[in-house]
């Protein structure tokens, strides 16, 4: 696709392992809510980052450091499924106006903190590290991580989860290496699922 400015800009961060930062100035939550009037030096298609993540063009390379964004508006679905992303991830206060699908994929590690979306799909995902939604993290519609593998921390501390309509938080047989934290401001409503769950520390 013919890249944005915003766009580019990212595609060189990414290629450099340094975090684009699109937020102008320290946290402020009303900004999130106020993303739909963000301007397009702040939006990011989300092809473009499927594209990035997965590998799909060899001159669009990712830094060992990985992709890091912060406070941009991704527009339209991220759909990871079965991909290999080669580097950590992290999207800090970013909102996703569509659900996150990363089923089957395998991932270096995954940071969304303070990051709101609706819905993130991952089922059967591999994280050599840590999974962290932390510090106000919001998913209205879900978290799903039936059967995924991580292989340091799941996180959600400080985090919302929402889904009336049945699981806030689906993590059957999940196995997690390190500790899972679902305290310190955690709030889910809809069900908590952790049936088979393999946990090293709480």
């Amino acid at each position: 696709p013919l890249l944005t400015d915003t766009e580019q800009r990212l595609v060189e961060h990414a290629a450099r392992g340094e975090v684009l930062k699109l937020r102008v100035g320290g946290p402020d939550a009303g900004d999130l809510d106020r993303a739909g009037q963000w301007g397009p030096d702040r939006v990011l298609r989300g092809r473009v980052l499927e594209i990035l993540l997965a590998g799909e063009r060899d001159d669009w390379p990712l830094h060992h450091r990985g992709l890091w964004l912060l406070g941009a508006r991704i527009d339209g679905p991220v759909n990871l499924s079965y991909a290999t992303v080669d580097a950590p991830c992290g999207f800090g206060a970013c909102v996703f106006t569509q659900p996150v699908t990363m089923t089957q994929a395998t991932i270096k590690q995954l940071e969304m903190d303070g990051s709101r979306l609706p819905g993130l799909h991952a089922e059967g995902v591999d994280v050599a590290g840590g999974v962290l939604l932390r510090n106000g993290f919001t998913a209205i519609g879900g978290v799903w991580l039936f059967g995924a593998k991580i292989g340091a921390d799941l996180d959600c501390s400080e985090a919302t989860f929402t889904n009336e309509q049945g699981y806030a938080l689906n993590a059957e047989r999940v196995d997690v290496a390190g500790a899972v934290h679902l305290s310190d401001g955690f709030t889910a409503t809809g069900g908590v699922r952790l049936f088979g769950a393999m946990m090293g520390g709480i």
